[in-house]
């Protein structure tokens, strides 16, 4: 077994343990005091799986399962009368491996699907990928799909922590209820089957991401859809620009290089006026009178 698979094994556990624990917080106490040798036989689990005592080989059949510790404190509880062992649940792993028993047909397995869960403030789709995918889905709810193309959605997954248009004008529909459900849009790639749940929660941007491999095994009867694409640059003539006058800096005679705005248009109309005059002689006529006004106050 490498290193890699180990590792990959040890974050799959951890997210179980941390899901199940939340579970049972969630619960209200009568529940809990019911379901207290549950409880302690998936603690039981989790530090035996992580200790040196398991061999490779029944780590890797342990592993198999989807959600391995749940897996077997069931045997285990089941298996209690018989246990008499210092250390039960390492029996019930070896009889677990001995025995094949989640090939039974009853044990639900790992197939390394994505499990379409809400992440926080993802920056883009591989960040979604390197979690562990033994959890459940999310309830969730799709208030409306935005179809891009298949550039523009791979653009966007490896850009979610920037704000979209698509997300600002609909950013009215997307929070999560009191109940913890969801509500969201789905961005999808129309020719790819692949999609982002997005729950913006009155941001402009992507704060909460889902990533869905196949958008296929989504219900979008009667949701509405939007097809969207990116804003293309008008390719053709530019519009005029405005006249502006130009700006002369007189950096000997005004201190601090004081800007003095040219009246162009002025010294434009005069030209038309005095035809005979030039643009430079028609500048030094009026020049003094309004370099006077603007270095007034100067030495």
């Amino acid at each position: 077994m490498t290193d890699e698979k180990y590792e990959g094994y040890m974050t799959r556990l951890e997210q179980e343990y941390r899901d199940y624990s939340v579970r049972m917080w969630k619960l209200p106490g009568i529940s809990v005091f019911d379901r207290a040798d549950e409880i302690q036989a998936v603690k039981l689990a989790y530090e035996y799986i992580r200790s040196a005592d398991i061999s490779h080989e029944e780590l890797e059949y342990a592993m198999t399962a989807m959600y391995p510790l749940q897996e077997i404190a069931g045997h285990h509880e089941a298996f209690r009368p018989a246990l008499v062992q210092e250390n039960p649940v390492a029996q019930t792993v070896y009889d677990i491996w001995d025995k094949r028993l989640f090939s039974d047909g009853d044990t639900e397995l790992f197939n390394n699907r994505v499990p379409i869960r809400f992440h926080r403030k993802m920056a883009n789709v591989s960040e979604i990928l390197a979690f562990p995918r033994n959890g459940p889905d999310d309830t969730f709810h799709i208030k409306k799909v935005i179809r891009l193309g298949t550039k523009d959605f791979s653009a966007y997954a490896n850009a979610l922590d920037t704000e979209q248009a698509f997300l600002t004008d609909n950013r009215g529909i997307m929070y999560v209820d009191r109940g913890g459900d969801w509500h969201c849009i789905l961005v999808q790639d129309a020719a790819n089957q692949r999609g982002l749940l997005i729950c913006a929660d009155g941001y402009g941007y992507a704060r909460y991401s889902a990533y869905v491999e196949n958008t296929r095994e989504l219900s979008l009867e009667n949701i509405p859809t939007e097809d969207y694409a990116r804003k293309q640059w008008s390719r053709g003539r530019k519009t005029k620009q405005p006249e502006r006058w130009p700006f002369l800096f007189l950096s000997k005679t005004v201190p601090h290089m004081l800007p003095i705005q040219l009246p162009y248009e002025l010294a434009r109309r005069q030209r038309a006026a005095d035809s005979g005059r030039t643009a430079s002689r028609i500048w030094a006529s009026i020049a003094p009178r309004y370099l006077g006004a603007a270095c007034k106050g100067y030495p």
